[in-house]
C-alpha cells in the first residue's frame, strides 16, 4: 500500500466509498479510520496482515448486492484492535485455507467466526446478523429441540470443508436456550430448508464461551449457523393408528407402523416397529434384529421377547412399561481365569445368582462357567472399597465374572464362547447411578467407577459422555480380557480407552467400542471428576440395521474420523504384557488435557507404555495434539513392576492419514542418541527401572539424516583388534557404548582428548558409540562388529 493511502486509513473520519464496479487491491492493511464498501463493490486485500485501529469498517448489507471486504489466501488476520466497534461490520469474503478467524459483527456487537483446517481457497463469505430475519425457516430436524433467536452467522462457501466455531456472551442467552445445561449446546446449521444439528464441543460458562464443531463440516451444505439445543430423541408421538394383529401367518389388516398398536397372538420372529405392543405370544429377535416402540407393552400368557446377543429393543417413552425379555449375551472365545465385564440390561436390581446358569457353547450339562464375580466399590479408600463380592446390583452398575478353570477351559488353551442369559423386565427410561470419588485425588484408581449399559440395546458412548460431562471425564475404559497375540504369546488383560480422538484397542475383539458404541450387556469404567450422578436415558439408545448402528432419529453413528492423522505404538513384553498408546494430531486439539479427546492411562498390567502430558508427569494412553509438525517431540515412558531386567518390543501399528502416506515416526533414545525408524520394523529395548519417564521420545525427523549434522564434529569410530577407536574434531570428555537394546555396555572417562582407543572384547553385533565433548555436545554413531 502506498504511503498516502496508509496515512488516510490511519486518520479518523476518512470515508471510503467504492462504486459498484470498483475493485481496489491493497496489502498489509490496518484500518484506522472509517471505511465503507457500498453495494456491488469490493475492497480487495491481496497479502499481509489485517488489523484494526479506530473508526468503523463496514459494508452495505443489501441482499445479493452487498459490498464486501475480500482477502486472498496469503492474508492473515490479527485480533489486534478488535472490539465492539472495531470489526468487519458487514461482509467479509475470505479466500483462505487453514485455520483463521473472520472478525465480523453487527453494529456494536463483535461476533467472530472461526474456520479450523479449511480445506480449499474457495471464498467463504461471512457476516453476522444480530437481528435474525424472518426469511430463515424455523423448521428443525429431529435432533434439535430449539435454535437461538438472538443472532446468527451467514457463512456461504461453494466447496471445501472445515470445522466451524464461534463465541457467545451473556447477550446470546445460552441459559434460556439450553435450560441452564451447557452440555445440551450444539451448533445448528441451516441447509436452505431446515436447521440441522452439528455435534460440537464447548468451553466456558453459560455467559461466555466458545463452541466448535467436532468434525469437518461440508461448507456447501449450510448457509447459516447459530446455537442450537441438542436432541437425539424422536418425539413421543400419540397412538393414532389402528390395531394390527399377527395371527401366526400374516398381519391383519396390514403390517404395523410407528403409530399403530401391534398385537402378537401367535409366535412371531423378526424385526418389528410399532407404537405399542400387546404380547399374547413370544416374539423372537435374531442377531441384528430390532423391536422399536414408542410406548409400552401389555403381556398375557407369560409371553416375552427372546433375544439373540446382538438383537435390540428401543423405547421412546421413559415411563412406558417394558417387556419381559430373555436376552442371551455371548462373549468372545475365552481362556480360563480371564475376566468378563458386564452390565445387566434389566430394570431394578440384578441378582448374583442369575450368573450361575452361564454355560460354555457346545456344553449341555456343565453350567456355572464362572467361578468368581465382583462389583467395584468406588470412593472408598479402605478395605471395603475396590473389588468386592455382591449379592445384587442396581441398574446401571457393572460387574465382572471370572472364567472357571474346568473343561473346556484348560490352562493356556483357548476355549469356546460363553452364553449368559439375562431374564426379567427390560431396562427402560432414566437410570441414575451415584458416583464414588476420592476427594482431592480424581486420578486415583477408586475415583474410577464400574458401570454397565442398563438397556437391551446399544448406547451411544459420546452422547453418554457429553450428557454427563459435569461429573465424569470424557473417556470410556473397556476391559480387554486378553488372548493370543500374533506371535503366539498370551496377552495380559488390561483396559483400553475410547474417546472422540480414537481408541488404543488393537486386537479389536471387545465389542464395538472402536465405533463409539457400547453394546447391551457391556460393563465399562469411567473416571469421576466431581461428586454426583451419571444418568442413562432413552436418548442414548441405538438401533441396529444391517450391521450399522443408528440413533433413534435414524442418523448413523460413526465416530471414525476421516483423514485422521494418527497412529498407535504397541509395547509388548516377554511376560505377555501388551500396552498400546494412540497419538493423534488435529487443529482442534491442544497440548493441554482435552476432555473427550485425551485419555489418562488406566492399567492393571505388569508394565504400561504411555505418552506424557506436556509440562506434567501425567500418563496418557491417548494423546491428542495440535496440527502435526515434523518438529514435534512426544515424550513417552514405561512403568513396570520391580527392578528385574526385562526386554520390551515397540512397534508402530495402524498408521492413518499422513502417517500411512510416508511420514516417518522414530523412537528416539535420549540415553544413547539412537533413532529407530518404525518403518524398518520393531525395536527391542532392555529396561530395569520401575519408571522410565525421561529417556524416550517419538520424533518425526532424523537429524542424523542431515550430512551437515553428521559431519559437523567429524565424529567417527571403528573396530579392529578387539579395540574401538574414536576420533573427533573436538575434545572429548566421555565415551559410552550401548548395545542395540539400549543397555550400557561400557563407559570411559576421557581427559579432553580427540583420539581414544578403548579395549572392547564383546560379542559381535550392533553397538552405539556415544561421545560427549567438553562443551556438553553429544554425538552418536552406529558401529557393527562382525569379527
Amino acid at each position: 500500500m502506498n504511503s498516502i493511502l496508509q496515512r488516510k486509513l490511519c486518520t479518523k473520519w476518512i470515508l471510503f466509498v467504492f462504486c459498484a464496479l470498483g475493485l481496489t487491491s491493497f496489502a498489509q492493511v490496518r484500518f484506522g479510520g472509517d471505511v465503507y464498501v457500498a453495494d456491488n463493490a469490493t475492497f480487495f486485500i491481496n497479502a499481509g496482515e489485517v488489523s484494526f485501529g479506530t473508526g468503523t469498517t463496514s459494508t452495505s448489507r443489501t441482499a445479493t448486492t452487498f459490498g464486501k471486504f475480500q482477502t486472498a489466501d496469503a492474508v492473515t488476520f490479527s485480533a489486534t484492535g478488535t472490539s465492539a466497534t472495531q470489526h468487519f461490520n458487514g461482509y467479509l469474503a475470505a479466500g483462505k485455507t487453514g485455520t483463521f478467524t473472520a472478525h465480523v459483527g453487527d453494529g456494536s456487537v463483535y461476533a467472530p467466526f472461526t474456520f479450523t483446517a479449511k480445506s480449499t481457497t474457495d471464498v467463504a463469505t461471512v457476516a453476522y446478523w444480530g437481528d435474525p430475519t424472518s426469511d430463515i425457516s424455523s423448521t428443525l430436524e429431529g435432533r434439535l429441540d430449539a435454535v437461538a433467536t438472538t443472532g446468527f452467522w451467514e457463512a456461504r462457501c461453494s466447496a471445501g470443508s472445515s470445522r466451524v466455531g464461534f463465541t457467545w456472551t451473556a447477550a446470546n442467552d445460552i441459559t434460556t436456550l439450553t435450560g441452564g445445561d451447557l452440555t445440551q449446546l450444539v451448533i445448528a446449521g441451516y441447509n436452505g430448508t431446515r436447521w440441522e444439528q452439528i455435534p460440537a464441543t464447548t468451553t466456558g460458562t453459560l455467559t461466555a464461551g466458545t463452541i466448535t464443531s467436532e468434525f469437518l463440516v461440508d461448507l456447501s451444505d449450510y448457509t447459516h449457523y447459530t446455537f442450537g439445543k441438542r436432541s437425539f430423541c424422536q418425539p413421543v408421538i400419540d397412538l393414532t393408528g389402528v390395531d394390527k394383529t399377527w395371527n401366526g401367518t400374516s398381519w391383519s389388516p396390514s403390517a404395523p407402523t410407528i403409530i399403530d398398536r401391534a398385537i402378537i397372538d401367535a409366535p412371531f420372529t423378526g424385526s418389528l416397529t410399532c407404537h405399542s405392543l400387546t404380547l399374547n405370544a413370544n416374539l423372537t429377535l435374531a442377531a441384528g434384529e430390532l423391536l422399536e416402540m414408542v410406548g409400552g407393552v401389555t403381556t398375557t400368557n407369560n409371553a416375552k421377547v427372546i433375544m439373540a446377543s446382538t438383537a435390540s429393543i428401543t423405547q421412546r417413552d421413559d415411563t412406558a412399561t417394558a417387556p419381559n425379555i430373555e436376552l442371551t449375551k455371548t462373549t468372545k472365545t475365552m481362556f480360563s481365569n480371564r475376566y468378563v465385564y458386564w452390565g445387566a440390561p434389566l430394570s431394578g436390581t440384578f441378582a448374583n445368582s442369575s450368573i450361575n446358569a452361564a454355560i460354555a457353547q457346545g456344553q449341555t450339562a456343565v453350567s456355572n462357567a464362572f467361578d468368581l464375580r465382583f462389583q467395584y466399590v468406588s470412593g472408598v479408600a479402605g478395605a471395603t472399597g475396590g473389588w468386592q463380592s455382591f449379592t445384587s446390583l442396581a441398574a446401571g452398575k457393572g460387574f465382572i465374572t471370572r472364567v472357571k478353570q474346568q473343561a473346556p477351559f484348560l490352562e493356556g488353551v483357548q476355549g469356546p464362547a460363553i452364553d449368559l442369559k439375562f431374564e426379567g423386565t427390560a431396562g427402560n427410561g432414566a437410570v441414575d447411578v451415584t458416583l464414588g470419588l476420592i476427594a482431592g485425588s480424581p486420578l486415583a484408581a477408586r475415583s474410577h467407577n464400574l458401570l454397565g449399559n442398563p438397556y437391551p440395546s446399544p448406547i451411544d458412548a459420546a452422547e453418554f459422555l457429553r450428557r454427563n460431562s459435569a461429573t465424569i471425564d470424557g473417556v470410556i475404559y473397556v476391559w480387554n480380557s486378553g488372548g493370543a497375540l500374533s506371535n503366539s504369546a498370551f496377552a495380559q488383560s488390561d483396559y483400553y480407552p475410547w474417546t472422540l480422538a480414537g481408541t488404543t484397542n488393537i486386537l479389536g475383539t471387545e465389542g464395538q467400542f472402536t465405533d463409539g458404541i457400547i453394546p447391551s450387556g457391556q460393563g465399562f469404567k469411567v473416571r469421576a471428576i466431581a461428586a454426583g450422578d451419571v444418568t442413562f436415558d432413552n436418548c442414548m439408545r441405538l438401533t441396529q440395521q444391517s450391521g450399522s448402528m443408528f440413533r433413534s432419529d435414524g442418523s448413523l453413528v460413526n465416530y471414525n474420523q476421516e483423514d485422521a492423522n494418527r497412529f498407535k505404538v504397541l509395547m509388548t513384553g516377554e511376560n505377555g504384557v501388551s500396552s498400546p498408546i494412540l497419538v493423534a494430531f488435529d487443529a482442534q486439539y491442544t497440548t493441554a488435557y482435552d476432555t473427550m479427546y485425551d485419555a489418562y492411562a488406566l492399567s492393571a498390567g505388569t508394565a504400561t507404555f504411555y505418552s506424557i502430558l506436556e509440562n506434567t508427569s501425567d500418563r496418557l494412553a491417548i494423546n491428542a495434539l495440535p496440527a502435526f509438525d515434523v518438529t514435534n517431540e512426544v515424550p513417552v515412558g514405561v512403568r513396570k513392576t520391580g527392578t528385574a531386567t526385562e526386554t520390551f518390543t515397540f512397534q508402530w501399528v495402524q498408521p492413518e492419514g499422513i502417517f500411512a502416506n510416508g511420514q516417518a515416526v522414530y523412537l528416539f533414545d535420549t540415553l544413547t542418541g539412537a533413532y529407530h525408524n518404525f518403518v524398518d520394523g520393531a525395536v527391542s529395548i532392555t529396561l530395569s527401572e520401575t519408571v522410565t519417564n525421561n529417556r524416550f521420545q517419538l520424533r518425526f525427523q532424523d537429524p542424523l539424516s542431515n550430512p551437515d549434522f553428521q559431519n559437523a564434529m567429524n565424529f567417527v569410530s571403528w573396530y579392529q583388534n578387539e579395540t574401538i577407536e574414536v576420533k573427533c574434531s573436538e575434545n572429548l570428555t566421555n565415551i559410552k557404548i550401548f548395545d542395540i537394546t539400549g543397555r550400557l555396555v561400557l563407559t570411559q572417562t576421557v581427559n579432553e582428548e580427540r583420539t581414544v582407543a578403548i579395549p572392547f572384547a564383546q560379542p559381535q553385533g550392533v553397538y552405539l558409540v556415544k561421545g560427549t565433548t567438553n562443551e556438553g555436545i553429544e554425538m552418536t554413531q552406529k558401529l557393527i562388529i562382525n569379527n
